[in-house]
């Protein structure tokens, strides 16, 4: 059948083909959550560092070229900003509550952009700039409750800069999930500081 085919053909078709792998080459990572899914601990998303000595709008860095990397990261001493983005779609005709966990407490500045289908973008803020009685989920890992409606995607990005090291990993838990990891974490720390 090739064989047939103009080379005028044969080059539109390369054109089309090389669009096709160059569109999936820059797909944003989605997460697909099923009903029953109560973590994703290890899965890819997508990161910027921000070396500009101005900082960037939120809308210059949605323009930004992103990187896919693991979401267990780490970047060394650094005072720069780093965003992580990532897609979520609720795979499911029930609503959830999903919750982004950072797994480390060191992060001076920690916010989410929330971008729902509609376009409409809600910003939230955590980490050691918030006191704990102030966030929204009190608990010493900065952690943000994100609603979902039945088949509803949202895309996020994760603003952190740190005092430390920038290490970590976003976990995405059921709230069930992560009262239950939390619970064990405080066990095992009363039986460390016990001993």
């Amino acid at each position: 059948v090739m064989g047939k085919i103009g080379m005028q053909h044969r080059f539109i078709l390369f054109c089309i083909i090389l669009l096709g792998f160059t569109t999936l080459l820059h797909a944003k990572p989605l997460i697909n959550w099923h009903d029953g899914t109560k973590s994703y601990t290890d899965y890819e998303v997508e990161y910027f560092e921000e070396t500009t000595d101005h900082p960037l709008t939120f809308q210059q860095i949605r323009s930004q070229n992103f990187e896919p990397i693991n979401n267990n990261f780490t970047f060394g001493y650094n005072t720069n900003n780093f965003w992580f983005r990532l897609r979520i779609f609720n795979d499911s005709n029930t609503s959830k509550d999903i919750y982004l966990e950072l797994t480390e407490i060191i992060h001076k500045n920690l916010d989410l952009y929330i971008i729902s289908s509609d376009n409409t973008v809600k910003l939230e803020k955590n980490g050691l700039s918030i006191p704990v009685d102030q966030r929204q989920i009190k608990e010493s890992n900065p952690t943000f409750s994100i609603p979902f409606a039945p088949f509803e995607e949202k895309e996020l990005y994760v603003r952190l800069n740190s005092i430390y090291g920038v290490f970590g990993a976003i976990q995405l838990k059921t709230p069930q999930q992560f009262y239950k990891t939390n619970q064990l974490k405080e066990k095992l720390y009363i039986f460390y500081y016990g001993a």
